[in-house]
């Protein structure tokens, strides 16, 4: 059968439930132009659903008729795109029963050296590999179905994530210290360098308001250069 008369049914059914504009090329037997223009038209049609950006990733709705909103699928595509991904931020404090704010999009870190797009219903966030490696070192990351649904941070290592890079004070009445674990207070601790908790979330109360809350030590950095010295003149 020519390639010309293949229904894109039958393509999208030789095709995975989450694939790569290449993928696409390589099993249709199309140029890479072809296959853009085919999945432009299945977007359109609703046949497929793109991750987002410039990542190239569909989702195959042919395959998966809920993908649009099916957050394994989704997570598996950010994976193809992004494999350094991690969930984290509020969605892992919420999930833990730590906070009750609610969040309309996801929260990712990834690592500073893997590409980076802008993905529909995701903040994505980058970090460094010192960062990510010392949060594999703590044990503070956890997989719990490696290869088809992401990382995850610890609680107490999203609220250490947030308080040293989110760029703000974190609102107490976010955060509902009698839920806070206490080994996940003490996850906190070693990686923010806070002795407690409750330094980055100051207690709720007038007097603790009227009190500002201590900034989170920052990571280490590599040292600056010195200044070169001055050959001093005779």
């Amino acid at each position: 059968m020519s390639q010309s008369n293949v229904s894109s049914r039958t393509r999208l059914l030789a095709m995975p439930e989450v694939f790569s504009v290449g993928e696409l090329a390589m099993v249709s037997g199309l140029s890479r132009l072809e296959a853009s223009q085919y999945l432009l038209r299945w977007k359109t049609a609703d046949l497929v659903v793109p991750l987002g950006g410039k990542s190239g990733i569909f989702l195959n709705q042919v395959k998966v008729p809920d993908a649009r909103s099916n957050g394994a699928l989704w997570e598996r595509a950010l994976m193809k795109a992004m494999p350094s991904a991690i969930i984290g931020g509020w969605e892992v404090l919420a999930d833990s029963g730590l906070s009750t704010q609610v969040t309309h999009q996801r929260y990712v870190l990834i690592s500073n050296s893997d590409a980076c797009y802008d993905v529909d219903g995701a903040e994505v966030h980058r970090r460094s590999i010192y960062w990510l490696n010392r949060l594999v070192r703590e044990g503070a990351v956890s997989n719990p179905d490696p290869g088809v649904l992401l990382p995850r941070l610890r609680p107490g290592a999203a609220l250490a994530d947030l308080a040293l890079y989110s760029g703000r004070k974190i609102d107490p009445d976010d955060i509902d210290m009698d839920m806070v674990d206490p080994a996940e207070a003490d996850l906190f601790r070693r990686l923010s360098k806070s002795e407690s908790v409750e330094e980055v979330v100051p207690k709720r109360g007038p007097a603790a308001a009227a009190r500002p809350a201590p900034t989170a030590t920052p990571l280490p950095s590599a040292p600056s250069p010195l200044p070169a010295r001055r050959r001093r003149t005779p």
